[in-house]
């Protein structure tokens, strides 16, 4: 069942610009005023539920300053709806890409992250208030407005992407390539290669992430990364994947016809990984390809469709990975690119009795090969909307 989530911080009353709001003690319900010179945080007013899950819900709003000129960090609470006055026995958000604190990333851009663990077929209303560290104590901002969502939401994403998502999985992260690190996905963010651009074709907001290709590359790696680790934390063995993908018009298709993706870990190792077939200037086709598993690998190609991919364009896909039982091969992969489903296997081996079943990690690592190979001219990957969500 969806579980809506209220962020709601107190008001706090302020005589006069010597004077700040503070909360003195995370349970209080009532405000003090501590004088300072600098002013509290500003108020979040836009907070709003960006994704519904069966037992998570996605938040997003507007970051602001700290009174200082910096970031405001968060505090984010949420309790049965109404929250009304209950900010101070509201329940802390302690799980998650939304646990306490929430570190702010830059005042005036937009953050999200998630809220996991809530119970199913319950209302929530959630509430934050944004903060700042001093040597005596934290100082307070105003609480925000109070967003929520009903129980039974349907689970799309605002973006429409999770039209094949399995009844039943919780959400694990939500992503909109904001910033280089964002809801605990790592990233080598000292590479050039690696950037966040303004893309006015993107459906989802105005930024993507941006991986380049620099002419005279080679083959068999990857110019840049970001990855998140702590998927293996859920315990996920069925995982589900949706994300918005566009290849530069001027694309070079690798001379193997392997143009990776990005991988997601079992067993220690990056499994299964989502390619661009196709080489040279030649017509790119969605297919999945595994390797590290037991006889070594396997390609599966589109057994239901094969939709030519036209460079230049967003393209939608939605990625179902089932890990099998024990030694048997019962494990499952199901694609969809675009809204139509492309492949179906239901034959996996992906690992030994003895090996882990977990699903432990996923990542945008868009190898060009195959080895050998140069890429001719500057060219690039660009990624949006980048959707995962599992069951036990």
């Amino acid at each position: 069942m969806a579980a809506a989530l209220l962020l709601a911080v107190a008001s706090g009353c302020s005589e006069g610009p010597s004077e700040v709001t503070s909360l003195t003690a995370p349970d209080e319900r009532s405000l003090s005023t501590t004088s300072a010179e600098a002013p509290a945080p500003n108020r979040v007013s836009d907070l709003s539920v960006e994704l519904a899950g069966t037992s998570s819900v996605t938040l997003s709003w507007t970051q602001v300053d700290d009174g200082t000129e910096a970031p405001a960090d968060y505090d984010l609470r949420y309790a049965p709806a109404p929250l009304g006055w209950g900010w101070g026995s509201a329940t802390h958000s302690l799980t998650g890409e939304c646990a306490n604190p929430i570190e702010g990333t830059g005042a005036g851009s937009e953050i999200s992250c998630t809220v996991t663990g809530l119970p199913n077929a319950a209302d929530y209303d959630f509430q934050l208030v944004a903060f700042r560290e001093e040597a005596d104590g934290r100082i307070y901002g105003e609480l925000s407005n109070v967003a929520g969502a009903p129980a039974n939401a349907p689970v799309l994403s605002q973006s429409g992407l999770s039209a094949n998502e399995p009844s039943g999985f919780e959400t694990f992260t939500s992503r909109r390539f904001q910033d280089l690190r964002e809801h605990g996905w790592g990233a080598d963010v000292d590479n050039p290669n690696l950037s966040i651009v303004s893309d006015p074709s993107a459906r989802s907001g105005s930024t993507v992430g941006e991986i380049r290709y620099r002419a005279g590359s080679t083959g068999g790696r990857t110019p840049a990364w970001t990855e998140n680790w702590s998927l293996r934390d859920e315990g996920f063995t069925r995982l589900y994947l949706s994300f918005r993908v566009k290849l530069s018009s001027n694309w070079q298709g690798h001379p193997s016809g392997v143009n990776k993706i990005g991988f997601v870990w079992t067993h220690q190792k990056p499994v299964a990984f989502p390619v661009f077939r196709g080489a040279g200037s030649a017509a790119m086709k969605g297919v999945v390809y595994l390797q590290d598993i037991p006889g070594g690998g396997r390609r599966l190609d589109g057994n239901l469709a094969e939709p030519e991919l036209p460079r230049g364009e967003w393209h939608d896909w939605e990625v179902v990975l089932v890990s099998n039982t024990g030694s048997s091969a019962n494990g499952e992969v199901h694609w969809w690119i675009n809204g139509e489903k492309v492949g179906e296997y239901t034959d996996i081996r992906f690992g030994n009795a003895d090996q882990s079943k977990i699903w432990e990690t996923v990542a945008w690592r868009p190898i060009w090969g195959g080895i050998h190979g140069r890429v001719g001219q500057d060219m690039y990957m660009r990624m949006d909307d980048f959707y995962v969500s599992g069951r036990r």
